[in-house]
């Protein structure tokens, strides 16, 4: 399963977020598309590092296709794009996961 955010993402959209990731919460496998994310806040890095937690902990695999370059900033500078796994594109993602 696909799942794409996109535009600005803050705390004001925690509840559309939260709904969105919901379904991959019971996979095995699946792929969040940040592609489209213009901006966002630590309410989605938070849901992220959520989602790949409690994926680890049923053996579940989550990965996640690269936002635009001034975003992923905010994922590197947190060390996030070291734990968790980055794709250039969904086609590449869906290669590996589904």
């Amino acid at each position: 399963m696909i799942v794409t955010l996109s535009g600005e993402l803050d705390i004001a959209d925690k509840e559309k977020i939260d709904e969105a990731l919901a379904p991959l919460r019971n996979l095995s496998s699946g792929i969040v598309d940040l592609s489209g994310v213009t901006y966002l806040d630590s309410t989605v890095i938070g849901a992220a590092v959520a989602l790949h937690r409690d994926a680890i902990e049923r053996g579940a695999r989550i990965v996640f296709v690269k936002p635009p370059p001034n975003v992923m900033r905010l994922f590197d500078m947190t060390q996030l794009s070291q734990v968790l796994k980055f794709y250039d594109t969904v086609d590449q993602a869906a290669a590996d996961v589904l």
